[in-house]
């Protein structure tokens, strides 16, 4: 029965060394591509969605010390909010911010600089969203290279894509 139990265990070991080369999932690749996109891309991710994912020529990256894929994906961001409510909400967050940033501005004229760096910023998001509806979507295409993080989850590292 010993015996038996060792080679048990063994075999754990063994399965538990292999499962660290196992490559991502496609839900892993799904989160990781739609954090690193949509923060790139400066998207209010409260108000879309990824949806429609394809992935293709999945590979292994050769490094020594780090566990490297590299896929091919298409997918889409649809937005679940129309313009004006995705500017409004937009607008207060930026509105909070600022409030944060002026408490902390020690001249009147870092709060001035601070208060025209926002509204610079507000117009250009408010032009980017405020058209839009329900439904529209932004696609996405683009080689994607994915590592593994400490923690056992993935993040892309290296992204192309249009």
């Amino acid at each position: 029965m010993a015996r038996w139990l060792k080679s048990l265990l063994f075999s754990l070991a063994l399965l538990s060394l292999a499962g660290c080369n196992f490559r991502p999932s496609e839900l892993a690749m799904r989160q990781a591509i739609t954090d690193h996109v949509a923060t790139a891309e400066d998207y209010p991710l409260r108000f879309m969605k990824s949806e429609n994912f394809r992935f293709r020529d999945l590979q292994k990256v050769p490094d020594d010390e780090r566990q490297l894929w590299r896929v091919h994906a298409e997918f889409d961001f649809v937005y679940t909010a129309d313009g004006k409510t995705i500017v409004a909400a937009l607008r207060e967050k930026s509105k909070a911010e600022q409030e944060k940033a002026k408490r902390r501005a020690d001249t009147a004229l870092e709060k001035l600089a601070l208060a025209a760096a926002a509204a610079l910023s507000r117009h250009g998001t408010e032009q980017r969203f405020e058209t839009v509806k329900i439904g529209d979507k932004d696609s996405y295409a683009g080689d994607f290279t994915l590592v593994r993080n400490d923690g056992g989850g993935w993040r892309v590292e290296d992204a192309d894509y249009q």
